[in-house]
């Protein structure tokens, strides 16, 4: 319950073995509907509230659409999924820069700093293993998964 920030009113981990994965509700509820999580499935608070009261542990949960899947970050890129990359390491306390969705000099450095406290190839890009590592970083520092 209140878990704050991106993951809003409440936060419903998803039983999976690829990842930190939940729904949730959100800060910003111009991002539901849009890919910027991930995989999470965002949520408006009053509604993720709603649904965490009848939801019991436990309760299977199916997901039913087509995977876009994640394109490999690299400097000089825009758009929502760089945007989000941005705050995951703001949150983190990797980025000090602006949140503006282009993947410059400051996300790269950012990033690169990240991999290596990470034990990652700190190569300034950030695909799928690089991804799961920083969600998976942020739930530890927000206190929704134990290290």
């Amino acid at each position: 319950m209140n878990p704050g920030g991106p993951f809003g009113a409440r936060w419903m981990r998803l039983s999976v073995p690829w990842g930190g994965y939940g729904i949730h509700g959100t800060n910003n509820p111009k991002s539901i509907g849009k890919a910027v999580s991930h995989g999470c499935i965002r949520m408006y608070n009053k509604d993720v509230i709603e649904i965490y009261d009848l939801t019991p542990i436990g309760t299977p949960v199916h997901t039913i659409g087509k995977n876009p899947g994640q394109r490999l970050l690299s400097s000089g890129m825009r758009g929502e999924d760089v945007e989000s990359l941005q705050w995951q390491l703001k949150a983190s306390g990797y980025l000090h820069g602006k949140i503006d969705g282009y993947f410059g000099r400051l996300t790269k450095h950012a990033l690169i700093d990240f991999q290596r406290s990470a034990g990652l190839v700190p190569d300034g890009t950030a695909g799928p293993q690089t991804m799961q590592a920083l969600q998976k970083a942020l739930e530890i520092k927000m206190g929704i998964e134990e290290p």
